[in-house]
């Protein structure tokens, strides 16, 4: 069992001895360094940093594996300030404390979420190389696999591609070994560790992987489970665990993030899959929805009573089982905790298609079936309450919550086309479920050239949103087969405009 704190780690390979990792010698030949250049220094000073002073270090203190100690921090800046939810699912505060120490120190950050975090930050930097995305109509199916295809291109691992097999390989030799595993669960919440995930995303067999593995090692922790500071878990459970109890509101709050972002990847991943079951069922959750953004980072890790009250507002906390989940959103709910309230309207979904609509009904009786119209009540309730007020996708503080509001908005309208596109008789210019889903699609592309039209980088959009692309484009192609004469140049204009 770890008894360590968490925020007093002590990476095995960051030892003052051994600063370069002992995966690299067992790992396959993609993963060793590709001898890039890190000397970034003269460019960094204008690129832009975390912004603070660094101290005076020793060069063979630092990491051999990692880029220099200048490129790591303009990485770290662009990670929490580009990537979606990178400031739910790692502790900024702290985070950028500890990243000051030295690497010899307890408290200096886990060198496989560094790298990580390195992978996920390159995406966004014009001072190191990311992987190009393939071209599509160049390539079958079966060969959009990304260590697939930089072979065929003939090229080397670029350099988001080696920092994410060094943290991959790095999260598995500490998986296997017991030890940091909040932090390997960290790298693989939301794909930090993978940010060319989405290249092959209709290969749905490597995410289902990953996602087990962060799915597994969560349950493993009692992250689906409600531990606080005032309700502890009891002993006979807390000794099943393999990790210690929280030792701060923040670490509550931490964990807490971290477990609803690994539920959201899967379910969002998984939400057009149905033959593929989910890790842990919705049943076997009882972790409250998160808390605000603010009164996250309202203070360091180690907080004093003043912002622990801010962290933990005393506000009864929403739950999988809550009656009001999708018509009440209290005021210590925020974008975040809407974007996974839409992950669990998904996830009722998927059940719903997998166990209960395997049998031999015919799209009629599915149509009008119970269960269908309890899943479209909720869709609407998720429409009419979450689309409104403080939840306007147009007067956001933030990119992140930009991009969970997008997802908030565009899920109910995917929701209906999960519940609808199975069952639709495309040739039919009457049938609802045909008219319901080619509408849903058109509302999920008004509100993306909605969201074009501003200066907003769509780029920082999470990236299931391709996937809710990918779907409203076999939409409009299915109704464009059937459609008269009079209503093609609309629809292909549609898809042009997806495209």
């Amino acid at each position: 069992m770890e008894t360590r704190k968490y925020a007093t780690r002590s990476p095995a390979t960051n030892g003052p001895g051994s600063s370069k990792s002992p995966i690299l010698a067992e790992s396959p030949p993609e993963a060793q360094p590709m001898g890039l250049d890190y000397s970034f220094e003269s460019e960094l000073d204008t690129a832009g940093s975390v912004g603070y002073e660094l101290p005076l270090i020793l060069g063979d203190e630092w990491p051999a594996n990692l880029p220099s100690r200048q490129l790591v921090n303009h990485l770290v800046d662009l990670f929490f300030n580009c990537y979606p939810n990178s400031r739910r699912v790692v502790h900024r505060p702290t985070f950028l404390s500890s990243l000051l120490e030295s690497p010899s120190s307890p408290r200096f950050p886990y060198i496989g979420l560094l790298h990580a975090i390195c992978a996920a930050g390159a995406v966004y930097s014009s001072l190191v190389t990311a992987a190009p995305q393939p071209v599509l109509s160049n390539r079958p199916a079966e060969e959009l696999f990304s260590r697939k295809t930089h072979t065929l291109d003939g090229r080397v691992l670029a350099f988001d591609e080696e920092q994410f097999l060094l943290a991959k390989y790095l999260n598995m030799d500490f998986a296997n070994k017991g030890e940091h595993l909040l932090e390997v669960v960290q790298g693989k919440s939301k794909r930090i560790e993978s940010p060319i995930w989405a290249k092959d995303l209709l290969n749905s067999l490597p995410h289902q992987f990953l996602g087990n593995l962060a799915s597994r090692l969560s349950v493993a922790l009692g992250l689906n489970l409600s531990d606080t500071m005032q309700r502890p878990l009891p002993s006979y459970i807390r000794e099943q665990l393999l990790i210690s109890p929280p030792q701060s509101h923040v670490d509550v709050e931490l964990r807490r993030n971290v477990f609803w972002l690994v539920y959201a990847l899967q379910r969002y991943h998984l939400s057009v899959l149905p033959a593929l079951a989910f890790d842990l069922s919705d049943e076997d959750i009882q972790q409250t929805l998160p808390g605000t953004l603010a009164a996250f980072e309202s203070g360091p890790f180690e907080v004093s009573q003043e912002y622990a009250q801010q962290v933990d507002d005393g506000q009864e906390r929403q739950s999988q089982m809550s009656p009001d989940l999708f018509t009440t959103h209290p005021e210590n709910l925020d974008d975040f905790g809407l974007y996974i309230k839409s992950a669990m309207m998904l996830s009722r979904i998927h059940i719903l298609q997998g166990r209960q609509f395997r049998e031999s009904l015919d799209d009629e009786e599915i149509r009008n079936s119970k269960e269908l119209n309890v899943l479209e009540a909720i869709v609407v309730s998720m429409k009419s309450s979450a689309l409104k007020g403080r939840f306007n996708l147009m007067e956001q503080p933030s990119s992140a919550a930009l991009s969970n509001l997008y997802m908030s908005h565009i899920s109910p309208y995917f929701a209906t086309i999960l519940c609808h596109m199975t069952i639709a008789d495309w040739s039919n210019p009457g049938c609802e479920s045909a008219n319901k889903s080619l509408a849903a699609a058109r509302s999920i592309l008004a509100c993306t050239a909605t969201l074009r039209s501003t200066s907003w980088d769509c780029a920082r959009v999470d990236k299931m949103a391709t996937l809710y692309w990918c779907i409203v484009g076999k939409i409009l192609l299915l109704a464009l087969r059937q459609a008269p004469d009079s209503l093609a140049p609309v629809l292909r204009g549609e898809i042009l405009l997806l495209r």
